[in-house]
């Protein structure tokens, strides 16, 4: 395909109510890029099933404190911090963590979709500290055991009352759930799918299930998808699926996320920077800044990245 020429300090029970980060002077670096999609975790607090053996190595905690840094030398201002435990604890505290901290500008939480109580905690949620911040939810798809679970009755009826919230939904799932999730997305027209991690293809090339599922989300106007899990290989083998991405969802429904830490396993921060950067090499300068943050920024509704710095408190 022709890509230029597209049309288409740790968790605190209560927190300090200190800033995360220095003074506002210190934190002038904040730029117009948005990670669309990273992590915050404590192992020494909190248990998280999924860091088994062989993710040994990011059995630590993962902080802002850690990712600053980073954020500061690609410039970037801002980013979208998503669970990663599925529980409304979490969430709480992911919130009242964004509420302190001044690059974090949305938090795609959890919550159980099918709760008959849905609109109550999500009301909850809202009126917590931080809860302003709130953005997204996400549901551990590609864990369960049921391959249709985003087709039930019950998972329906919670995205519709995510979609009357003005929430995003992230679709966290494998190729062999897409079909599923191309009826939940048919479902629930009014609200926006975001699927993560370019909808977990084979590194080594493009799988028929995941081009067919994939075309066919990208048929559907709300959905957009992140450039996101780019860990999975080098850019000559994520090119073919990054360019059928682009011609599938065009320049305006991809979003760049690190996800980080756990893109920690085979890469670096910076390496993941380097593939999307060689990944965008050839578009336009306006097509790259949306991939880069400014798709993200209108998905997601997020504040500009000055007016989401806190001022530091007097001491």
């Amino acid at each position: 395909m022709q890509r230029p020429g597209v049309t288409r300090g740790r968790f605190l029970p209560l927190y300090s109510g200190r800033i995360v980060g220095g003074t506002l002077g210190e934190r002038g670096w904040l730029g117009s890029g948005v990670d669309a999609h990273q992590h915050f975790w404590d192992p020494t607090r909190h248990h998280y099933p999924w860091l088994t053996e062989e993710r040994a190595t990011l059995r630590r905690p993962f902080l802002p404190e850690h990712l600053r840094p980073l954020l500061a030398q690609h410039g970037i201002g801002r980013t979208v911090v998503v669970e990663a435990r599925s529980s409304l604890e979490e969430t709480r505290e992911l919130l009242q963590l964004a509420a302190i901290t001044d690059f974090v500008a949305g938090v795609v939480g959890w919550v159980d979709l099918r709760d008959p109580a849905l609109v109550e905690v999500l009301a909850g949620l809202r009126s917590a500290p931080g809860g302003e911040h709130l953005v997204g939810i996400r549901h551990p798809v590609r864990e369960e055991p049921d391959r249709s679970w985003l087709s039930r009755p019950e998972a329906i009826r919670g995205l519709g009352v995510l979609a009357e919230q003005g929430l995003v939904f992230d679709l966290l799932v494998t190729p062999d759930q897409l079909e599923a999730a191309l009826t939940a997305v048919r479902a629930v027209p009014q609200l926006t799918f975001a699927v993560e991690h370019m909808g977990g293809p084979a590194p080594d090339g493009p799988e028929p299930a995941w081009e067919a599922g994939m075309a066919a989300l990208a048929r559907c106007p709300n959905v957009v998808c992140k450039l996101s899990g780019l860990a999975i290989a080098g850019c000559e083998r994520l090119r073919p699926l990054a360019d059928r991405l682009l011609g599938w969802f065009g320049e305006d429904r991809l979003l760049f996320g690190s996800d980080w830490p756990v893109c920690l396993l085979s890469t670096t921060y910076d390496q993941v920077l380097e593939r999307l950067d060689c990944l965008l090499q050839d578009l336009p300068a306006y097509i790259q800044e949306r991939v880069r943050g400014g798709n993200a920024a209108h998905v997601y509704r997020l504040p500009e990245a000055q007016a989401n710095l806190k001022a530091t408190p007097s001491p």
